[in-house]
């Protein structure tokens, strides 16, 4: 086996920015919290060292969410553990009482995934050794809460990366990944397809990271992040159509052959809005009705009445496949026009 089966090739030049950036506010925040804790004389460093390294995540409202996560589940963990103690005060520290605390915790964590980290509150308790239960429960949750403070503090301070600015760069990419799946589809029609597989991996990573991005906005519009990566998944979802059709590559290109001059503007303005939204140029219905226009002249073109019904079905769906990428794109164009803020009420009545 060659190194290439263990290590990714494909690494981008982002990717290793965000890996720097984690790696730099992970061990700054965990000298910090060790610092802090040693300073204020607290016991339970590794607890704090370690909730201030796993709430860092690569933007801060992600890391935000994490750290609220983790204070929230360690409060579930400890009041379940206390809840254990006092059913079965004398054999708590048995295998019995500690296996009720996991099963419990973990019944928990299956309904609220972000709160399984409180299962290291309620095991601490099965498997004191002498120390008071609600002491341990203090000790462990205020190293939690100050490590989980602390790596939000780090976060928001140290070369900060805000979800929002994070979803908007791999929406992008998504988006040329998108367009440029698009190209490909349609040039498939006929044949001539080039290897997709490249886009389609750009597409799938990028558009899985910038809607757990998008998730994780705590300080902007998360609504409106989510409704753009809703789109782009349309625009794909309709690109998967014109696969589908080009599989089978006879009747496609039968299909194609007299409407290749509108199928053809559909593909090159398509391919341009798709780059031409990802780089920020929002202005793109002229291009939009130019596929609107050709499609309406496509339609013109597939009779209802062909002798060859096979060849007028590809041709029907073609003409669908490339209705929903233009549904696609206006509802994309509309949902990438930056939102104007409304005016102060001041403004508003004096105008």
């Amino acid at each position: 086996m060659s190194p290439k089966d263990f290590l990714p090739t494909n690494i981008s030049r982002q990717k290793v920015i965000s890996a720097a950036r984690l790696a730099l506010q992970s061990s700054l925040a965990a000298a910090l919290t060790f610092s802090a804790m040693e300073a204020l004389s607290l016991p339970e460093k590794f607890i704090g060292i370690l909730g201030a390294i796993f709430v860092m995540q690569p933007s801060v409202g992600n890391t935000f969410g994490q750290a609220t996560s983790r204070v929230l589940a360690t409060l579930v963990g400890s009041g379940v553990g206390v809840a254990c103690l006092f059913a079965l005060p004398d054999g708590y520290g048995t295998a019995a009482a500690l296996g009720i605390s996991v099963f419990v915790m973990n019944a928990i964590a299956g309904l609220r995934p972000d709160w399984a980290y409180g299962v290291i509150a309620a095991v601490a308790l099965a498997l004191r050794s002498g120390d008071e239960p609600l002491q341990v429960v203090q000790d462990r949750a205020i190293a939690i809460a100050l490590g989980a403070a602390i790596g939000v503090l780090i976060a928001m301070t140290i070369w900060p990366d805000r979800a929002k600015n994070r979803a908007q760069r791999h929406l992008a990419a998504a988006l040329r990944a998108a367009g440029d799946s698009l190209d490909n589809a349609i040039k498939g029609l006929s044949g001539a397809g080039q290897e997709a597989s490249d886009a389609r991996s750009r597409y799938n990573s990028n558009i899985e990271t910038a809607r757990g991005e998008a998730e994780g906005i705590r300080f902007g519009n998360r609504q409106q992040m989510e409704e753009k990566v809703s789109r782009t998944e349309r625009l794909y979802n309709s690109v998967l159509i014109l696969n589908r059709i080009a599989e089978d590559t006879t009747e496609a290109a039968s299909a194609r052959d007299g409407l290749d001059e509108h199928v053809r503007t559909v593909q090159v303005c398509g391919h341009e809005i798709a780059h031409g939204l990802a780089d920020g140029d929002f202005d793109q219905q002229a291009r939009l009705d130019e596929i609107r226009s050709a499609l309406a002249s496509a339609r013109k073109l597939v009779s209802y009445e062909a002798d060859d019904a096979e060849l007028h079905v590809y041709s029907s769906a073609l003409i669908f496949g490339l209705n929903e990428v233009a549904e696609s794109l206006s509802g994309l164009i509309e949902a990438m026009q930056p939102k104007e803020k409304p005016a102060p009420k001041a403004q508003a009545q004096s105008a």
